[in-house]
């Protein structure tokens, strides 16, 4: 894989680039071009990149599943006045009701279609 860049992802699916400090100080490049210190714990590192034409690929179904429903409940939810998340008491987010049985649907359709695709 050729790599892009360093990318952080939040748990809103909210992608950053970012760096470390000298001191392991993470940093991230936020809207307004800025780099700001952040929690690296609140973040998934992720290697993002891409495959030429010769390279085979290995795929986590889930991870895939989920990213497609996710995508699909986002573009299906736009016009909703109510929030797509809920905050937990000990404040973790979650999908609303609604919107976890929509995302369920997705997932459960897109895992099917990654299923029949094996070689």
């Amino acid at each position: 894989m050729k790599k892009l860049g360093y990318y952080a992802k939040d748990s809103q699916n909210n992608l950053f680039q970012y760096e470390w400090g000298a001191g392991d100080e993470f940093y991230i490049l936020n809207s307004d071009g800025d780099m700001v210190m952040a929690d690296p714990n609140k973040y998934d590192i992720l290697e993002i990149g891409y495959f030429d034409a010769t390279e085979n690929i290995t795929i986590n179904k889930l991870e895939l599943a989920s990213e497609l429903a996710h995508r699909m409940l986002v573009q299906e939810w736009e016009d909703r006045p109510e929030n797509i998340y809920v905050e937990e008491d000990n404040g973790d987010t979650r999908y609303n009701g609604d919107a976890q049985d929509i995302f369920n649907h997705y997932y459960g359709v897109f895992e099917t279609i990654i299923e029949n695709c094996k070689a």
